[in-house]
């Protein structure tokens, strides 16, 4: 291994895989870590081992990456793939574990590309075995050809839990149940965006064929639902929901939710970022300019983790990015930055034409992702509850960082991912504030669980320059 790099790339998405091809090919050393055992990120998962019976049900959408992979894997980047990045410090020592021992390489330029995560959908139950989010069970037909056993229902909204509907049908998985979350007046107020979003027709054609095959396969869609519960008695049994003011119940061994993706940016957070909240889809992103450099110098950011707008989106952001760290590291100049970046530029921007009607349609419906049973756990690493959240506001308790220190919630393996947007929309609620105000943990390294072996066992490389 090289003695340092001029890049390190955090993640194997499109966005990581583009940047990697494009900073290399302008004479960078690069290295690219990726804490999955296969490159490509969620969207394009297990894509270099995928069967052949199964390309049709993925769809091309899914094929498209194989050149990208394969333009990688020629690139000659250095790859380390379970590698999980800790910490990136002050003078851009990336840390690093991977398997017993922990890293730490010095880079030049850092681009981030994490990627996003399903928002958590906190409904009472939800920490049932039989209850899960609706992309877990898409990742487990790509990397292992498993589907679901028995009945399913599916809960929530976005086009990811059309795509796994539509994967199930194929696959005859039994459907006993779509329950749609959608508020009805999201419709209306997308029509503004759809002008724009017809330059974009096939993706709109796309989503009508999806709607298509999940009525012509009969199943079950039921619009308009409220109040989801998970029920059972240890093990998820049924599901409970209410339509028009009615309670009705479906029998049913395995839940999948869904309410939409956020960014994941823990790593941003902890490095010191600036972010900011984009309303339209309830969550914070970091502050980017249009070559994906972030508020820290040398650091940039690419793909869904600088907000989530689709894996051809990220690809052109990688190109673009990598493309600036080839400037800022005096391989290339402006004019050439700029001349080579100008169709990736263009073809982003027709991209992001169908972005504001899809995230309009789909705005996620806070009565899915913010709680307001009592009993409903909240941080199911530490099992706080939504009352022991209350509580805690009503003693003055009012921000994520002190409700933290009150309840531990966040205090948990996940390190708050999967609470810290919910906690904050508890805080927005009960005080009556704005996001922005209230805010979002303070994020600090480790941002992974650690061992004191991995700690011990620590080897440092050291800038070739």
């Amino acid at each position: 291994m090289n003695q340092g790099f001029d890049l390190v790339i955090v993640g194997a998405g499109p966005g990581g895989l583009a940047a990697a091809v494009t900073a290399k090919s302008a004479g960078m050393s690069v290295l690219v870590l990726n804490e999955q055992e296969h490159v490509g990120g969620q969207i394009y998962h297990s894509l270099e081992h995928v069967r052949e019976e199964n390309k049709a049900t993925l769809g091309e959408d899914y094929l498209c990456g194989q050149k990208l992979i394969s333009e990688f894997r020629s690139s000659a980047a250095e790859y380390i793939q379970g590698a999980t990045v800790l910490d990136i410090d002050p003078n851009r020592y990336v840390c690093y574990a991977k398997g017993e021992k922990t890293y730490s390489v010095k880079a030049k330029q850092v681009i981030i590309s994490t990627g996003s995560m399903e928002r958590p959908v906190p409904i009472p139950g939800w920490t049932k075995p039989g209850v899960m989010g609706a992309a877990s069970v898409d990742v487990l037909f790509k990397q292992a050809d498993l589907v679901p056993s028995g009945n399913v229902v599916l809960a929530g909204s976005g086009p990811l839990l059309l795509l796994v509907a539509c994967h199930l049908v194929d696959n005859g998985v039994k459907i006993s149940a779509i329950l749609d979350s959608s508020n009805y007046a999201n419709y209306a107020k997308s029509i503004p965006y759809l002008p724009g979003a017809m330059q974009k027709s096939d993706y709109l054609i796309k989503g009508l064929q999806m709607l298509w095959k999940i009525r012509k396969s009969g199943v079950k869609f039921i619009h308009g639902v409220k109040n989801i519960e998970a029920l059972g008695d240890g093990q998820l049994s049924s599901v409970k929901y209410t339509k028009n003011g009615k309670t009705r119940e479906i029998q049913t061994g395995l839940l999948l939710l869904h309410e939409g993706v956020v960014p994941n940016t823990q790593l941003s957070r902890a490095i010191g970022c600036e972010h900011e909240w984009y309303d339209m889809h309830r969550y914070w992103k970091p502050v980017i300019d249009e070559w994906g450099q972030s508020s820290v110098e040398s650091v940039s950011l690419v793909g869904d983790c600088s907000g989530v707008y689709g894996a051809k989106v990220a690809e052109y952001s990688g190109y673009i990015a990598g493309l600036n760290v080839a400037f800022q590291t005096g391989l290339i100049t402006e004019n050439e930055r700029s001349v080579k970046a100008s169709p990736h530029f263009l073809a982003k921007k027709k991209e992001m034409t169908i972005r504001p009607f899809i995230d309009s349609v789909y705005r996620p419906n806070r009565g899915m992702y913010v709680p307001d049973t009592p009993e409903t756990i909240v941080c199911r690493c530490e099992e706080v509850k939504l009352r022991d959240i209350q509580a805690a506001i009503d003693i003055g308790y009012n921000l994520p960082l002190t409700v933290k220190n009150e309840t531990r919630s966040g205090m948990g393996r996940c390190q708050g991912r999967m609470c810290g947007l919910t906690i904050a929309e508890i805080l927005v609620d009960e005080l009556d504030k704005s996001p922005e105000e209230i805010g979002y943990y303070s994020v600090r390294p480790m941002i992974k669980p650690v061992t004191l072996a991995q700690l011990g066992n620590m080897s440092i490389t050291k800038n070739q320059s």
